[in-house]
């Protein structure tokens, strides 16, 4: 049963037969109408059933009830095609007991190349069976274990002030990979300043998600001493040391002024966060070895970076950018996804990002911490709902009438509210989110959606007793200018700048 196998001769296993009763193999021969015509002493010792309770489909009583309809199913369907087949099942033993085999089955030929039926032999795998199912027991165990520690270890509150706005996002590998180390943090402090971490710890598994609970937690507690980003990163990395001699630990740690104006920060070999400001990118700058190494060189500096109302800044983990084993392509997808307005607009831009940048399964750990500068207005409910839009749009409106006194900009901002209200009721199938500010002095409204790509119609729809398309038409008059822009993964973002 090699390689040559496929090419095995008829008159060959005729031969072979006597030599096959002292394999300790299990061996079966089959006919052109897939019914058994022998079995080697081997199998029949196996089984303890004779030659004749074996022959024809005799054999299949032996096969256990949950693997016969797979087992049959390979077995006809390869017999048909005339091709070799590989197939595990459990297998009846003399004694009652069903134990794990692998099967192998190859077409037979005659001397004129004339199909004559199949030869297959079974390998008892039991044991190695039972010991690969304890031990995916056991790391499954360990991956429950190393989960529940790290989530366990991730901030329950995330910090909401009225100037800030943060979008946490953390994504344990999925199958069969380990967890890792990966964590985000913000924290605020007395004097109204904020402090941003994220990071990431070599290895994998318990080990990795105790370590990250314990270095986390040390550059929590070391802003209450030292106002320094780099200071903070080499108390960290000194506590490392002490308790885990062995660890790497990447990280970036910034800290924002409580005027919000500017943010100083440092980095321990850690991927740099980007920061969308109108309508560029800018990769803020920094140096440092990572934690665990920063003690063989000398230390690194701080850095800081003006702020402004309406900048976003993306922290992230690696497994964001390397998720599609493409580094390079894994940043262009990132920056792409962080250029579009929906950023900007949404309540939950963390995971529009993960949505856009990332395959349905992980194969390493991800944590994001999106920062906004500045809260503008936002609403979002479940579009299922219909009340809920009801209670969203009164809000708007009470907002509004409060915000402009102009009631003819109020009354128009009122129905291209209502229609595209109407239309996400309609079509969208996950929750709307909403978004109101002021821009260069224009006034913009935005919705966003995880549904089917639409189009905006510039036309009236043609049947004037159609209500599809009507709605978009009419904000289209009402709005000085409506743009639509189709999400990268799935979902759409409309603006109307009223």
């Amino acid at each position: 049963m090699t390689s040559a196998a496929s090419h095995t001769s008829w008159k060959d296993t005729q031969r072979f037969r006597p030599t096959a009763d002292l394999l300790p193999v299990l061996i079966w021969i089959a006919d052109t109408d897939k019914l058994c015509t022998w079995f080697n002493k081997t199998w029949l010792e196996f089984v303890g059933r004779k030659m004749e309770q074996e022959l024809g489909n005799g054999w299949a009583e032996n096969v256990h009830p949950a693997d016969f309809n797979r087992c049959l199913e390979t077995y006809v369907t390869s017999f048909d095609a005339r091709r070799s087949f590989r197939m595990e099942y459990r297998l009846r033993r003399f004694d009652g007991e069903y134990l794990w085999v692998l099967d192998e089955g190859h077409p037979m030929y005659d001397d004129d190349g004339a199909f004559a039926g199949y030869i297959g032999c079974c390998l008892l795998i039991d044991e190695q069976k039972k010991a690969h199912e304890q031990m995916s027991r056991v790391l499954q165990k360990e991956r429950r274990i190393a989960t529940t520690l790290q989530q366990a270890s991730l901030p329950a509150v995330i910090p909401q002030p009225a100037d800030i706005r943060f979008d946490a996002v953390y994504l344990p590998a999925g199958g069969e990979a380990e967890v890792g180390g990966d964590w985000y943090d913000a924290i605020d402090l007395d004097d109204g300043s904020l402090v941003v971490s994220v990071g990431d710890v070599s290895g994998r598994g318990i080990q990795a998600a105790a370590i990250m609970s314990k270095v986390r937690h040390a550059m929590g507690m070391a802003p209450l001493h030292e106002p320094d980003p780099a200071r903070i990163l080499d108390a960290a990395g000194w506590f490392l040391r002490k308790r885990y001699p062995d660890a790497i630990v990447t990280a970036f740690v910034g800290i924002i002024s409580p005027d919000r104006r500017a943010m100083r920060y440092a980095s321990a070999g850690h991927p740099m966060p980007l920061l969308r400001r109108e309508n560029r990118l800018i990769e803020l700058e920094g140096r440092g070895l990572p934690l665990g190494l920063r003690h063989l060189y000398e230390p690194s500096e701080s850095a800081s970076i003006e702020l402004e109302c309406g900048d976003f800044i993306l922290l992230f983990t690696d497994g964001l950018v390397e998720a599609r084993r493409d580094i390079i392509g894994g940043y262009d997808v990132l920056r792409r996804a962080l250029l579009s307005d929906a950023v900007l607009a949404s309540i939950a831009p963390g995971r529009l990002v993960a949505r856009a940048c990332l395959p349905p399964e992980v194969h390493d750990d991800v944590a994001i911490l999106a920062v906004s500068i500045g809260r503008p207005e936002r609403w979002e409910f479940e579009a299922r709902d219909a009340s809920q839009a009801a209670v969203a749009r009164a809000q708007f409106v009470t907002y509004l009438r409060e915000k402009r006194k102009d009631p003819e900009f109020v009354a128009d901002a009122e129905i291209v509210f209502g229609e595209l209200l109407s239309n996400f009721v309609r079509h969208a199938p996950e929750t709307v989110e909403i978004t109101y500010y002021q821009k260069d002095g224009r006034d913009e409204l935005h919705f966003i959606d995880y549904g089917n790509p639409f189009a905006v119609p510039r036309k009236p729809p043609a049947d004037p007793f159609s209500v599809d398309g009507r709605g978009l038409y009419m904000v289209g008059q009402l709005a000085s200018e409506l743009r639509l822009e189709h999400l990268p993964t799935r979902g759409n973002h409309l603006c109307a700048i009223l």
